[in-house]
């Protein structure tokens, strides 16, 4: 919801200076620093294939001044989707009082955000180097391991995973089957590799009610 929200309001060669906020927000690396500059489009990639959660404060005071401000954004957005068991308080993700979402409501947000053609591109993207304003370069490596996998490498369209210590491990996932498209929408597994493991299960059983 952040990345459509951002894309509805900025250019992606928007330049974002990254603040003492964002800066101190608790994030996987690669970290990023008070005062770098990153374009918009820079900071969606390491926000969607890393789970950057400074990218994510970051983009956020660049569309609405504060996190705050865009949360009413993205719950503007949420709405506008027609999704009712819904409610953001951050732009990352981060636990928060009053933040809740259900599996199903995230597999309608990824079928809406595939019509974003930017962040289709960037949830397939395996591997990607992004370089700062003053050349500082980050190679960041997508978090979804779908897209490695050797029996989905044809049908893989991508995702998104998440975590945190009271959801767990989380990815909503897209893929195409026989011209249709398959979205997944797992949460709560207690492993990475169970995470894979389950998502793959669901592809299997969509495949068969394809087939009846």
């Amino acid at each position: 919801v952040t990345a459509m929200v951002v894309l509805d309001n900025l250019p992606l060669d928007t330049k974002v200076k990254i603040s003492k906020n964002a800066a101190d927000t608790p994030s996987i690396p690669p970290k990023l620093y008070e005062g770098e500059v990153y374009t918009v489009e820079d900071l969606l990639y390491l926000m969607l294939m890393k789970s950057s959660n400074q990218a994510a404060v970051a983009l956020a005071e660049a569309v609405a001044g504060s996190e705050d401000n865009f949360t009413i954004l993205i719950n503007e957005k949420v709405r506008s989707l027609g999704l009712r068991e819904s409610h953001f308080s951050t732009a990352s993700g981060l636990p928060a009082p009053n933040q809740y979402t259900t599996s199903y409501d995230l597999a309608l947000i990824l079928y809406e955000a595939l019509k974003y053609p930017f962040i289709k591109e960037v949830i397939n993207t395996p591997v990607k180097i992004i370089t700062s304003a003053k050349g500082r370069t980050l190679i960041i490596k997508n978090t979804n391991h779908l897209l490695e996998d050797r029996h989905l490498k044809e049908e893989i369209i991508g995702g998104k995973t998440g975590f945190t210590r009271a959801s767990k491990h989380c990815l909503v996932n897209a893929v195409r089957i026989k011209d249709r498209l398959i979205i997944t929408s797992v949460l709560g597994a207690p492993k990475r590799d169970i995470l894979w493991k389950d998502s793959k299960k669901l592809i299997k059983f969509s495949e068969l009610v394809l087939e009846n």
